[in-house]
This record gives structure tokens, sequence and C-alpha cells, in this order.
């Protein structure tokens, strides 16, 4: 009876753990957010593993998680690299992709990395300071994501 008993405490304790497959419920994800919030610079892998986890399916692998962000409609600028320094202007055009913002009417016609930051910044995502040259820490990174998902509202 006192087998039977730990089997079925063990096993609704651990019933939360194995519902958390995707989004940022898992070990794994929480630990590549931890990651990524220190690092001093961020790379455009750490912006695209991060969308990538918004639908539940980051990837180790740089190119499977473009494949994914591409087949939901966000798709990186020709010529982007997986370790290359993350500025303002290529995290903006990807949460400006993934919220589908109208905000800015310049970003409406042309979907350039400066219109998708005034895109954002009329938004709430992102502060006024500074251009989309500017390079991002990890911090930023993860700050401006949180700031996407909480936009977002759950609705993807």
């Amino acid at each position: 009876m006192i087998k039977k008993t730990t089997f079925v405490l063990i096993a609704l304790i651990s019933l939360p753990l194995i519902a958390q497959e995707g989004g940022f419920q898992s070990v794994a994800d929480i630990e590549f957010v931890n990651q990524v919030a220190d690092a001093p610079m961020a790379r455009v892998k750490d912006a695209v593993g991060l969308f990538a986890m918004f639908y539940g399916n980051r990837k180790s692998d740089f190119q499977n998680n473009v494949a994914l962000l591409r087949s939901k409609g966000i798709s990186l600028p020709e010529g982007m690299q997986e370790n290359d320094p993350l500025r303002r202007g290529m995290l903006a055009l990807l949460a400006a992709q993934y919220l589908h913002l109208g905000d800015s009417f310049m970003y409406r016609i042309f979907h350039t990395k400066r219109h998708a930051v005034t895109a954002c910044v009329a938004s709430g995502i992102m502060e006024v300071s500074g251009s989309e040259w500017d390079m991002l820490s990890g911090g930023e990174l993860v700050e401006v994501i949180r700031k996407v998902a909480e936009k977002a509202g759950g609705d993807r």
C-alpha cells in the first residue's frame, strides 16, 4: 500500500513537468533564456531561437529555427549569419513580422529595419533612443522579447 501511495504521489508531483513540452516551460528553454540574458552581446541566432520558442519548437540548429520562422511568415534578410551581432533594426524587423505591426504607415509600405524600429517604438515594444544600427546585449534582447510576448497576449 505504501508503494502504491508513493507512486501516485510521485506521479502527481511530476505531472506538471511532463506537461511542459514546448514554449518557455522546458528546462532547456529556461536555461537558453538565462544564457542569452547574461550575454554581453546578443547574436542573430539568439533572437531566432527566442522567436522559435514562441511556437514551442526551438531547435539547437540555427537553420532549422530559420526554416520554422520562415514557415510562419517571419523571414531574415539575405546574408544574415547566425553569429552576426544582433542590431536593433534586425530585432525590430523580426518583432514587427511576428506581431504583424501596422503602427507605422511607412512600415506598411516599406518593410525595412528603420521603419520596423519606428513601428516597434509606436507599439511600445522598444524605446525611442538609438538607431537601427545599435548592437544589443542579451539583457536588452530578452526585455524586448518579453514585451513582444506581452503584446502578443497568447494569441499565437
